[in-house]
């Protein structure tokens, strides 16, 4: 044999034992803590058709087209108004923080907890933050978190600092919050009630939205638990919402997920919100309320 072919096949071995060595592939599946990872920050070369719907306003809702701010460009108490369908009406004069809408029904936090249901306000507590509401069931925190069903309110947790509550259709998912001894560092512990149980879901970590037993939250990106598997759909982002496994969120803009595609709607925005694939969000530096409807030019 002579020394171009032993050339060759020494090659060859080192090329092969190269590509076996250990009995691993250079393909591999890293799966961590059992989640899975969505097709993250998908382009669409579409654009989305956004409409501006007040010129002053924070912290919008929306549901079912219908869609609820407070007044003003700063985050000081402001009058609210709803907007359906091209008309603007003001449903609440000033003192009135951020409001939450479920099918025509409004609630939101001043001098306690009021609740709008078309035509009447009501005040069902004399105080309390944080309110949400689903179904004409309201949800807030006032030394624990309290519940009324159309009658009559239960304190489902007694924490001392319980924040963020957010309901659907009878399931409530919070926060409680501790304030620890080091320069005032916090843990967190979720839970969630689905009407007669609280469960613990987990440690340090803010769940942010729920929709019909699914949620989402900031933690090294945008997760989305769909009920029995976390799926990171954003590398990073802050304030998810989500509705009907429809998720969206900020980061340098507003983006989009439908469960598959992620879409850009705009350059800047915060705090955004869904309903039914469209979706409401304000502009911090201007003011502004801005709506798409789901549909592109």
């Amino acid at each position: 044999m002579n020394f171009k072919k032993l050339l060759v096949i020494f090659s060859l071995i080192i090329l092969v034992s190269g590509c076996t060595d250990g009995g691993d592939s250079e393909t591999s599946i890293e799966i961590d803590s059992g989640d899975s990872q969505a097709n993250i920050e998908e382009k669409s070369e579409k654009v989305p058709h956004i409409i501006k719907i007040s010129e002053n306003g924070r912290s919008p809702d929306i549901s079912n087209g219908q869609i609820v701010w407070k007044d003003g460009k700063t985050g000081s108490p402001g009058p609210l108004y709803l907007w359906e369908s091209s008309t603007t009406t003001k449903i609440g004069d000033g003192g009135s923080y951020s409001a939450v809408i479920d099918n025509g029904q409004v609630v939101w936090q001043d001098n306690g907890i009021n609740l709008w249901d078309g035509s009447t306000t009501t005040k069902i507590a004399s105080i309390g933050k944080y309110p949400d509401i689903s179904n004409g069931q309201v949800v807030w925190s006032e030394n624990g978190i309290n519940l009324w069903d159309g009658s009559t309110t239960t304190k489902i947790s007694d924490a001392s600092i319980s924040v963020s509550s957010k309901i659907s259709n009878g399931q409530v998912v919070w926060y409680d919050m501790k304030e620890l001894a080091d320069y005032g560092n916090r843990e967190y512990e979720t839970y969630l009630w689905d009407g007669s149980t609280k469960t613990k879901l987990s440690d340090n970590r803010e769940i942010r939205d729920i929709s019909n037993g699914q949620m989402v939250w900031a933690d090294q990106g945008i997760n989305f638990w769909d009920g029995s598997t976390t799926t990171k759909i954003s590398e990073n982002g802050k304030s998810p919402a989500i509705d009907n496994g429809q998720v969206v969120w900020v980061k340098n803009g507003i983006y989009f997920w439908d469960g598959s595609t992620t879409t850009k709607l705009s350059e800047s925005g915060s705090r955004p919100k869904i309903s039914n694939g469209r979706i409401v969000w304000y502009e911090y530096t201007e003011g502004g309320i801005y709506f798409w409807d789901g549909t592109y030019e």
